[in-house]
């Protein structure tokens, strides 16, 4: 079981600020009929060159390949928070063996009342990777639904869970959990409501610093690249470039 570095008064305003850079993006699957949408997730940076959302390669593939199957109308739904986003227009760089993809968004989109978000600046980059057994936050999108009720309203259930980190290298950043004991879902879907945690691809892993005599803060160390019933699999961002290209090996 994870033992947190901080109160728990302290885990939950971090928490809190984690919140404010993470987006649901959502779209209809025509797989999955008309009330279940396809759910990830994208968090906002700014790189100093240029603000951008990033999110797994995986999930951009998906959304190429659902909207081949959608008519034009059905396109609205292919949103970004609530706003309505094509993300193949907006796409600045992707790679699907770095697993990583950019998209383009200003800082006035960013912060606009329909998102109401805001770029964390890391204070360095790439971010540092963090040590076995340091504790790290994540907050994602796990799951979103379309209720019916004289028109359609989206609800995005927002899963939170702090784990630590149980092996690290160049590349990936393990953490083990038990999905139905650990996370914690906030808003109107639950945690039994979630067959598997794979809408949280796309979130950010973020360390806590703590410094003597100051409130703690985050600071970004990956992203999420794969979620099983008791595993997170995290990527070191270390491929991302200042203007939200990708610099491959």
């Amino acid at each position: 079981m994870t033992s947190y570095p901080v109160a728990r008064a302290s885990l939950d305003a971090l928490f809190d600020e984690a919140t404010k850079h993470v987006i649901p993006i959502y779209w209809r699957n025509p797989r999955k009929g008309m009330r279940q949408m396809t759910g990830a997730t994208c968090f906002c940076l700014n790189l100093g060159q240029r603000e951008v959302c990033i999110t797994a390669d995986h999930v951009y593939a998906q959304y190429v390949a659902d909207q081949a199957h959608l008519e034009e109308q059905d396109l609205r739904y292919v949103l970004v928070g609530e706003r309505q986003f094509r993300i193949d227009e907006h796409i600045i760089d992707h790679d699907d063996r770095l697993d990583t993809a950019t998209l383009d968004l200003s800082a006035a989109e960013i912060s606009s009342p329909r998102l109401s978000k805001v770029a964390h600046t890391p204070n360095q980059w790439p971010p540092e990777c963090p040590e076995v057994g340091e504790t790290l936050l994540f907050v994602g999108y796990p799951r979103c639904e379309r209720e019916w009720d004289g028109g359609i309203d989206l609800v995005a259930g927002m899963g939170r869970v702090a784990l630590e980190a149980t092996s690290v290298s160049d590349q990936k950043i393990l953490c083990n959990f038990d999905f139905e004991e650990r996370v914690e879902m906030v808003g109107a879907i639950a945690a039994s409501a979630l067959e598997v945690f794979g809408g949280i691809s796309g979130s950010p892993a973020w360390r806590i610093v703590s410094t003597p005599g100051q409130n703690p803060t985050i600071a970004l160390a990956g992203m999420v690249v794969e979620a099983t019933d008791c595993l997170l699999i995290v990527q070191r961002l270390d491929c991302v470039g200042g203007d939200g290209r990708l610099l491959r090996p």
